[in-house]
């Protein structure tokens, strides 16, 4: 995260910083508890305008579009969002009355080969992670921990990626 683009918190009378409201009184745009299922939804689908244009959002729906028309193999998304306890969002205020928010998420990636070509994973890192035989496709499911900046309700203004920071955590082979 670029430090330049943190934002200065809100405090306490003891100079705590002030933690935000899971739920739907935080008086935010989107609440914590909803980041995962609308961004999600945003990636999969293309709805909802919650969220400011950059490369986690618009670049990112544009480069899978691209992918997906791709003749020489088949590529497919499923985002799914991720919900408490396990993975708790978790905000803090900020002095404008918005919010640095931490949220998480869960996305799949599957690539599909034609009849007669085998999926070929040179990346150790991959192969360390490989379950099942890659005779035609290969799945990779990867964890994304964002961290955002929601605007105040009134404010009217969108969701900005300040971070995101993606990890393979599964590959399988069919």
């Amino acid at each position: 995260m670029d430090p330049d683009a943190m934002p200065e918190f809100a405090r306490d009378a003891e100079g705590h910083v002030k933690a935000v409201p899971v739920g739907g009184a935080s008086g935010l745009t989107v609440a914590p508890d909803q980041l995962s299922r609308r961004y999600t939804r945003y990636l999969q689908e293309g709805a909802g305008d919650d969220f400011a244009t950059g490369p986690h959002t618009s670049v990112q729906r544009k480069q899978r579009l691209k992918e997906m028309k791709r003749t020489s193999v088949r590529n497919e998304f499923a985002d799914q969002a991720v919900r408490s306890p396990q993975f708790a969002p978790f905000g803090l205020r900020t002095e404008d009355g918005g919010a640095l928010v931490f949220f998480a998420s869960r996305h799949h990636h599957k690539q599909t080969l034609p009849r007669g070509y085998r999926p070929q994973i040179k990346n150790p890192l991959v192969k360390a992670l490989m379950s099942g035989t890659p005779k035609q496709s290969v799945t990779f499911v990867r964890m994304s921990e964002q961290a955002v900046t929601v605007p105040a309700r009134k404010s009217h203004g969108k969701v900005d990626f300040l971070s995101r920071i993606e990890g393979l955590t599964t590959a399988r082979g069919s």
